[in-house]
Order: structure tokens, then sequence, then C-alpha cells
């Protein structure tokens, strides 16, 4: 199994909305196993992230379609797990996920992966973490080269807590890193990319997803089929819903990510006497 690893930029934008959306219609259209698109909390610009892709051949070029999308490829790394991952899956868990590049001479990549499998075995039950993976280039006949690691963190704080893991994987981590030329980590997030569609009531309907996540939003209070807009939540909601009759005109302005209902309510609707039905595309936790 191979993991093409892309890094992408949009340079129309200072955000990587054009990048998602492009990702999300080449999924509808070509047979991808879609491992995960990553935006970063720092390590990259704001129209900048990470799609990792799981292919079991290299035939088709993705970097030409994402190229005629008006999408700028700046790197792809055709890669090939060692001892992670011994299952093909896309994450689930949302969290800190840190993509941590080694350059590295390739006669080294059997040992590095040895001493980093040694030192999981206690560094991953000491911290609510887990190694996603710990890739090399399909690649190897130059001298030099490139792995990756990936590792999930429950969160920041237990991304500072394992700084200090104990003797003996510290002990093999510096060991693997005494075979380095460099390490890079960037910091990243999953962006939710399964969705389900729901319909209810305005009251009880909570959006308790990612709140970087896509979201349609239409109203029908009065019989009326205004359209509604696709809004990217990133990283403040921004939501317009209008409706054609005068009595309920209104508007969200931007809040933090919060329940359509306390949305709704800072809208100013409440006491309008109106329970407007929504209709939502939200992340599908299952």
């Amino acid at each position: 199994m191979y993991y093409q690893v892309f890094k992408l930029k949009d340079q129309n934008s200072n955000r990587p909305l054009a990048i998602i959306q492009t990702v999300k219609s080449m999924l509808e259209v070509e047979q991808l196993d879609h491992f995960g698109l990553f935006p970063a909390y720092f390590g990259m610009a704001t129209n900048e992230l990470y799609w990792v892709v799981m292919r079991e051949d290299l035939t088709s070029n993705l970097s030409t379609s994402l190229e005629q999308s008006g999408i700028s490829v700046i790197t792809v790394h055709n890669m090939v797990p060692t001892v992670r991952p011994t299952t093909h899956a896309p994450p689930t868990r949302d969290g800190l996920f840190v993509f941590r590049w080694f350059s590295i001479d390739n006669k080294d990549v059997d040992e590095i992966a040895r001493l980093s499998e040694t030192a999981w075995q206690t560094f991953e039950t000491g911290f609510d973490t887990e190694v996603q993976g710990l890739f090399a280039e399909a690649d190897r006949d130059a001298e030099q080269g490139t792995m990756l690691l990936m590792t999930w963190y429950q969160g920041f704080d237990v991304w500072l807590d394992s700084r200090t893991p104990d003797a003996s994987a510290r002990e093999n981590f510096l060991k693997r890193h005494a075979l380095m030329r460099e390490a890079t980590p960037i910091a990243t997030h999953r962006l939710a990319m399964d969705y389900q569609r729901q319909t209810g009531r305005l009251r009880g309907f909570r959006h308790c997803g990612d709140h970087r996540s896509y979201i349609v939003v239409t109203s029908k209070p009065c019989g009326t089929s205004p359209p509604g807009a696709v809004y990217f939540f990133w990283p403040r909601v921004g939501v317009s819903v209008h409706c054609e009759s005068m009595r309920c005109n209104w508007r969200c302005l931007p809040h933090e990510c919060m329940s359509f209902e306390k949305i709704f309510s800072c809208a100013g609707i409440r006491g309008s006497g109106i329970e407007p039905y929504v209709e939502a595309l939200i992340p599908c936790h299952k």
C-alpha cells in the first residue's frame, strides 16, 4: 500500500477552502482511499494543508488533476509503511496530529523503524497518544531520503507531557535522532470529511461536531424555500440564513461554534413565535 502525502496551497486565497472543495470533488469522481485532510495549527501557511491518500498503485497522476483545478502542489511524497500502520484505515478521532519529517540516510531506515517500535512500547502506554504511521519513501535508491512519523495526541497538553517520556523510550528516541540530519514537526488537526444529512426542528437540534466543517442551513418557517448557503467554520461561525417573509427576516452574525438553538437566539429570532426547520450537513461521528 502506498501513502501519497500532498502539501497543497491555494495561491488565490489566504484560506484552504478551494483545496477542500477540490478534494471533495475528486473523491466523488475517482476511486480513492482518502486517509485525511490535515490543516495546520502551526508550521504551515493558512492557505496550505496536507492531503494523504492510500493507493494500491500510482498509475494515475493526482497532481495533474489538482493543478488543473487551480491548486498548487508544493510537494508530493510517495511513501510506504515500515512498522506502522499494520492495517490501512483513516483516523477517526479528533485531536492533534503531528507530522514529523525526518531527513535521513536510506541505509538507516530499518534501524530507525526498529528503535521507534521499541520506544513506542512504553511511550504509548504512558500518554494518551497513538502512532498513526512511520513511513519511508517508496523509492530508496538515492543515498539520502525522507521518512514521515505521524502521531496522534489527545491534545497539546498531552504532547507537552510526552516531551518527558520514560527512560527506556527516551534512550531509544535519542538513538533514533542520532541517525537523522534533522527533524521537522508540523502540528495539524484532522478535517472531518464524512457527513450525514440530518433534518429537525431548531429546538434541541445541535451541531456538536468539528467546528471546522461544512454546514448547509436552509429555512422554511413560512413555507418559503430561500436558498441555503455553505459556510466554512474556520475557526468562527459565520452563518447567514434569510427568510423571504418580512415577519421573520433575520441574519446570524459570527459567534463561537455553538448549538443551532443558541446561534439563532443570538440572531434575534427568540420570541418571534417562529420555530424554523433547519437542514444541516454536519460531520458524521459513528
